[in-house]
């Protein structure tokens, strides 16, 4: 009697403990199922300007790793949430229809953008976001649509740990690269179109000033310094006269020294702290009464990222004298 007592007592306890266990069980999985992972709000497109943007060049791209957004979640709790993301090419005609945009954003090379990380990140027990973030890097610049086309990526939240839901609506980011080329010129000190100035020959003596200066300067900031060098190219002095209807001969070889040829832009500046110097003497080889002409331009453009030269009429510095009286046409970047 007393053993069948104890059975049952038995039977009684183990199902109570299986109906305690489900009740846990239960409520952990409702805790679980009112929690969702979401993105940030705001734009569908996740704009990125100035200095944290991605410069698509003509030659490449500067690389910028903050191109990148934290993972969110409705409430903390107890533990680890580990999340991953993906980049889903095909979602690039979806953001064209949902802006209902007339020229379409460029096909995306999958080979070309790459997630850091695998596109995982955590977000850690007590926290509503991410402690790191989804990362959008440029695995392949070559496989990039060159020009000023923006380029769309589409970012997906794929998965989370403990079967924690994803939010249906907030759960796809659209980093968008503004499309820029950044180009290398030479422009004058002044920033114009045309500087004058006047020398008075008396013999050999000059009076005036001699000696002119102008800098490197880039369309907007880079990552790597960027060297400019020049070099006169009396080749386009025929060019210049007919364009703006002139007889300009070209200087002799020994009424101008080009002091200094190359100047350094540093990086994140637009302009270089020396200056390129140009020196004009020997006045008395050139004849009174006729006009010269030293055309400089652009003979390399070095550093990282590799940048083009600005376009042939902001690449060139016109240094033009009539005798007893010096203009100089500087062409405006």
């Amino acid at each position: 009697m007393k053993t069948n007592y104890l059975k049952i007592c038995l039977v009684l306890l183990s199902f109570s403990l299986v109906l305690f266990q489900s009740s846990c069980k239960k409520e952990d999985s409702l805790k679980f199922n009112e929690l969702s992972i979401y993105i940030p709000s705001g734009s569908i497109a996740f704009n990125i300007f100035g200095s944290d943007s991605v410069v698509i060049l003509e030659g490449g791209t500067t690389k910028n790793e903050w191109i990148a957004f934290p993972v969110y979640i409705t409430r903390p709790v107890s533990k680890d949430i580990e999340i991953s993301a993906k980049i889903d090419p095909s979602l690039v005609r979806v953001y064209d229809s949902i802006n209902k945009l007339v020229n379409p954003s460029p096909v995306l090379n999958p080979e070309a953008v790459e997630l850091a990380n695998n596109g995982n990140v955590v977000i850690k027990s007590g926290a509503i976001s991410s402690l790191d973030s989804i990362r959008v890097l440029i695995k392949n610049p070559a496989l990039l649509e060159t020009g000023i086309r923006d380029h769309i990526i589409p970012v997906v939240i794929d998965f989370a740990t403990d079967n924690v839901p994803i939010s249906s609506s907030r759960k796809i980011m659209f980093v968008k690269l503004f499309g820029k080329i950044i180009s290398a010129g030479i422009t004058s000190t002044v920033n114009s179109m045309l500087i004058k100035d006047s020398i008075a020959k008396n013999g050999n003596d000059l009076g005036g000033n001699t000696t002119f200066y102008f800098k490197g300067t880039l369309i907007d900031q880079v990552s790597g310094d960027q060297t400019i060098q020049v070099e006169p190219n009396n080749g386009l002095i025929e060019n210049y006269n007919s364009l703006y209807k002139t007889n300009c001969l070209a200087f002799p070889g020994n009424t101008y020294q080009l002091l200094k040829n190359a100047v350094q832009v540093p990086a994140g500046t637009i302009n270089s702290k020396d200056s390129i110097t140009i020196n004009l003497d020997n006045y008395n080889k050139l004849e009174i009464g006729k006009e010269y002409l030293l055309p400089l331009q652009i003979k390399s453009i070095s550093g990282s990222p590799q940048l083009p030269a600005i376009s042939n009429q902001k690449s060139l510095i016109y240094i033009s004298r009539f005798i007893l009286q010096i203009l100089i046409h500087a062409m405006p970047v």
